[in-house]
């Protein structure tokens, strides 16, 4: 390997204590199978959905208000290695290392940049044609914006986020693009997850979306604060 990329490399090796408190407890079995009784089968909409791992990952790094800090993330890696933990089936091989694997998108960005930046140049100093390494490439960024778009129109139309997968904004498949980016929710960066938010506090629920449909078009956000699920009561819906 170039020597110029190992100084790269090094740079990012310095471990923190903390890191390695985090990645004990993260690889703890047993800390992940309390993780797995607090889930309760279900799959977190935020880590306030799983505060035992929010009281484990404050005290372990010695900052308790991380417990409040972190409880309305709903991207992130820590996020998306709570959701690959607890999502069934889990023990499997395919589940175990999706567990641990980082998102494109969630990868420190400044070190993928300079080593791609790097790697990018041949032998004779010229710059070579290789894949973009930013996490998202420009197609991605441009597919996400275009579908965006119509999703905002169909908020301003409809007041929420709540499609079915056939659902059409003109030409658009807007059902069945929303349904992509749900499929890989966890992996997405947070600045997509918030622009979504912003349409659509609820754009992801973990939860049938009718009681959203039973709403008279207006984009609301409900006054009450739910784990996993909705409140009773609304009609059609069962639990």
């Amino acid at each position: 390997m170039d020597p110029e990329m190992w100084r790269v490399l090094a740079r990012e090796l310095v471990i923190y204590l903390e890191r390695v408190a985090l990645a004990t407890l993260l690889s703890d079995d047993r800390f992940q199978q309390c993780l797995l009784a607090d889930a309760r089968g279900h799959a977190p909409y935020r880590l306030a959905d799983l505060p035992v791992l929010l009281s484990a990952v404050a005290c372990c790094v010695g900052r308790p208000w991380y417990r409040e800090q972190l409880a309305s993330e709903m991207s992130g890696p820590l996020f998306a290695w709570a959701y690959q933990c607890v999502r069934p089936p889990r023990r499997t091989g395919h589940g175990e290392q999706a567990m641990w694997a980082v998102a494109p998108a969630h990868r420190l960005r400044p070190l993928v940049d300079e080593l791609a930046a790097r790697m990018s140049v041949g032998a004779d100093g010229q710059g070579a044609e290789g894949k973009r390494r930013r996490g998202l490439n420009r197609q991605s960024d441009e597919s996400f914006t275009a579908g965006l778009a119509h999703a905002g129109r169909y908020v301003r139309e409809h007041g929420n986020l709540a499609v079915q997968k056939d659902t059409m904004v003109g030409s658009f498949r807007i059902g069945e693009w929303l349904h992509n980016v749900q499929t890989r929710a966890w992996a997405l960066p947070p600045d997509r997850v918030r622009a979504l938010t912003v349409l659509d506090a609820w754009w992801n629920v973990p939860w049938s979306v009718q009681w959203q449909r039973s709403t008279t078009g207006r984009a609301i956000t409900p006054p009450w604060m739910v784990r996993r699920m909705p409140p009773p009561g609304l009609p059609g819906l069962r639990f």
